[in-house]
């Protein structure tokens, strides 16, 4: 638009010019005379006639010739001003267009100095990457040579977990010590370790780590590495076994039967895991099958106190009461510490009436272990046998507390028969 104004003005100038040079071109010839002027005579009128004829012919020929020379100046003046406003409308249009142009150099200017500043300033910033990615990468230098020599001592690492771990694949969860509880902890947190760096576990590993979360109580996590181990060595009789004393806790006794049934087809001269066998075949109420497994464990393990433990409560449960006091007094006799055959003894004597020996019993198992919430339960009954009514809402109490099922056990439980109107013990079982 700029430039499109400037040439109508060039062209309006150049067409004022040439219109003043019209008028001064285009001027009118002298007029005649007038009526009533003075006239010459006539003699003197020819010669000046004459005169005047040449002076007219040379008049027109000037006349010619100024007309010639006017035309030629015409001609130059229109063509001096229609190059002047050739000119001008030129000039306007170069002065509209350089102008516009030199705005648009100007802002580009400012663009390219506001664009050099930001380069600058992204300069500066990159040098300072620059220099943080190479103190970057001395550290990352440095990782990697620790990283190199954690490797080395993985690997080492590894190696003693599993020698460890071999060394372990013999143990039997349901019986260990305090100290060796501690140690399969403390190996199943070297397992951990080895495993989190993406190194492979063998069998015996993954049993040892599911030793270390059964000893934790986590036994559906336990029983997912034993079924590790099971897949990369099916013949590991002590994963079948251990796995099923996980799922026993979990109350799954199907499926514990059918592990022990695996473990014992595997390896059949395991006595601990007919032994185990005897404990869940005794929750599933399958007496006689239990006993057979009690006689098979004790045959392969004459002294295994636990075996003869469960027996006896096989018997006692048969209604083989004195063969029953035969086999706890057996298992006591082996293994005087051990706290449930203590208690299943009590039961025994409480059964067929000895009722202080069977407070002994109980004060033994209790003594052994203050948890044990079988023996505060048993005590609880005798007492309110022998009409000790607060004794044996102290027991059942502690039962209770630390094992929800005796609450459901004590309501029809004939024992508590002296106990039945009792406010407390209504409360304490939920009656009222």
């Amino acid at each position: 638009m700029r430039m499109l104004r400037a040439v109508l003005l060039g062209m309006i100038v150049a067409g004022a010019l040439c219109a003043t040079h019209a008028r001064v071109i285009a001027q009118p010839p002298p007029s005649p005379p007038k009526a009533g002027e003075q006239i010459m005579p006539a003699a003197d009128a020819a010669a000046i006639k004459a005169q005047l004829d040449a002076q007219t012919r040379a008049a027109e020929a000037a006349a010619q010739r100024a007309e010639a020379s006017a035309k030629d100046v015409d001609r130059a003046y229109t063509q001096i001003f229609t190059g002047v406003g050739i000119l001008v409308t030129l000039l306007a249009a170069a002065v509209a267009f350089f102008g516009y142009t030199i705005k648009d150099v100007r802002r580009a200017a400012s663009r390219a100095r506001q664009s050099s500043e930001q380069a600058s300033d992204f300069a500066g910033q990159a040098a300072e990457c620059a220099s943080r990615a190479r103190q970057l990468l001395g550290e990352m230098e440095d990782a990697d040579k620790k990283v190199q020599e954690w490797v080395v001592g993985i690997e080492g690492f590894h190696r003693q977990a599993e020698e460890q771990a071999r060394e372990s694949s013999k143990v039997r969860i349901e019986s260990v010590s305090p100290e060796q509880k501690a140690r399969i902890e403390d190996l199943g947190r070297r397992l951990e370790l080895v495993e989190a760096f993406g190194m492979p576990l063998s069998a015996e590993a993954w049993y040892a780590r599911g030793n270390a979360l059964y000893g934790r109580g986590e036994y559906e996590r336990a029983i997912q590495c034993y079924d590790r181990a099971i897949q990369l060595k099916p013949d590991l009789a002590e994963a079948h076994h251990n796995k099923g004393v996980a799922l026993g806790r979990l109350g799954r006794y199907q499926e514990e039967l059918a592990c022990f049934d695996r473990a014992i087809e595997i390896k059949p001269d395991g006595a601990e895991t007919h032994c185990n066998k005897a404990g869940v075949l005794a929750e599933l109420g399958r007496w006689e099958d239990a006993l057979a497994s009690c006689d098979r464990a004790i045959q392969l393990k004459p002294d295994y106190a636990e075996a003869h433990d469960n027996k006896g409560v096989a018997l006692a449960n048969l209604g083989k009461d004195d063969e029953a006091l035969v086999s706890f007094d057996r298992a006591v006799q082996i293994k005087p510490d051990l706290p449930e055959a203590h208690c299943n003894k009590g039961s025994a004597l409480g059964k067929i009436g000895r009722y202080e020996e069977a407070l002994t019993c109980f004060e033994r198992a209790i003594q052994m272990n203050p948890d044990d919430a079988k023996a505060h339960y048993n005590r609880a009954c005798v007492h309110a046998l022998t009409k000790k009514g607060n004794e044996a809402l102290v027991d059942l109490g502690k039962a209770i507390e630390l094992d929800a099922r005796y609450k459901d056990m004590a309501k029809t439980n004939p024992a508590f028969g002296s106990l039945r109107d009792d406010p407390e013990f209504r409360k304490m079982v939920g009656l009222e």
